[in-house]
């Protein structure tokens, strides 16, 4: 009697729930749990590869859209290190080409050892300064293209004759002249406070005659201290190592090589008219 009571009980329980459902439009559906799948979307991170950052997203993108992009969107390397032109520590995402290197070498000729030490001695060599460096090189090469159009001709000429593009070197030591950082010569040249004279292409030298050069390789001649701004030869009793004969502007010169006696330095084009002869009897003879 029992088990028939509860039987009589669920049948009423149920037909009451299936009254209430049709009454209400719906038909009864089993209870099940819903499973819905779904993706998490993974943020793009940067990933840090010597000091470039490069993101995933998008590493799927053809190429020919790649190669489309302008080149300013591109990251560039960037280099830190010590800028052979200041000394200074910093990040070297400059290049400075072979222009420097002519207006340094003609305005102390001392620095030509400096850079063919490095080899850095073909229109083609660059290397790498600072920013700061950069932009007073660009000033002093501006101020001497507007100096004079022989000028102007002789720095477009050392572009113009590149035949590779070689990747610029980077210079560990620091470049001087005269006892200064070798930055400090472009900045004399940028406030015109420094002139620059460059031997055009018509002055090649030429073999000297022995009407025109009055010291010959090996005589004993006297050189003058020159002291003015930003310069300090010294002088005294010099050995004549060569000499040649050049032209420029229609008149003929002779510039003379000499290695002062006492400090062993040498000089390089000096001119004819600075030197007079020696005194001093050579004993090495």
């Amino acid at each position: 009697m029992g088990n028939l009571r509860y039987l009589l009980a669920f049948f009423f329980l149920l037909q009451s729930i299936l009254s209430l459902a049709s009454k209400s439009g719906q038909p009864l559906r089993p209870l099940r749990p819903t499973l819905k799948l779904t993706t998490t979307s993974l943020s793009p991170l940067p990933i840090i590869m010597n000091g470039a950052s490069l993101s995933m997203e998008g590493a799927n993108d053809d190429e020919d859209h790649y190669q489309s992009a302008p080149a300013s969107k591109c990251s560039r390397l960037s280099f830190f290190g010590l800028c052979p032109l200041c000394g200074a520590t910093r990040e070297l995402g400059k290049t400075a080409n072979y222009r420097t290197v002519a207006i340094a070498k003609s305005a102390d000729p001392d620095t030509e050892l400096l850079f063919e030490s490095h080899e850095v001695n073909s229109v083609n060599d660059t290397f790498r300064i600072c920013g700061s460096c950069y932009s007073i090189v660009s000033s002093a090469i501006k101020v001497l293209r507007a100096s004079s159009s022989n000028t102007n001709d002789v720095l477009s000429s050392i572009l113009d004759s590149k035949t590779t593009r070689t990747p610029a070197k980077a210079l560990l030591t620091v470049l001087a002249s005269q006892g200064q950082p070798l930055i400090a010569l472009f900045k004399y040249i940028a406030r015109n406070q420094r002139t620059v004279q460059f031997l055009l292409p018509s002055m090649a030298a030429e073999p000297a005659t022995p009407r025109e050069n009055i010291f010959a390789v090996g005589d004993l001649v006297e050189l003058p201290r020159r002291t003015q701004p930003n310069v300090n030869k010294e002088g005294g009793t010099a050995k004549v190592l060569s000499f040649e004969c050049k032209t420029m502007g229609g008149k003929r010169f002779v510039l003379y090589s000499v290695k002062v006696v006492i400090g062993g330095r040498v000089q390089n084009d000096v001119d004819q008219s600075l030197l007079t002869p020696s005194t001093i009897v050579d004993s090495s003879e």
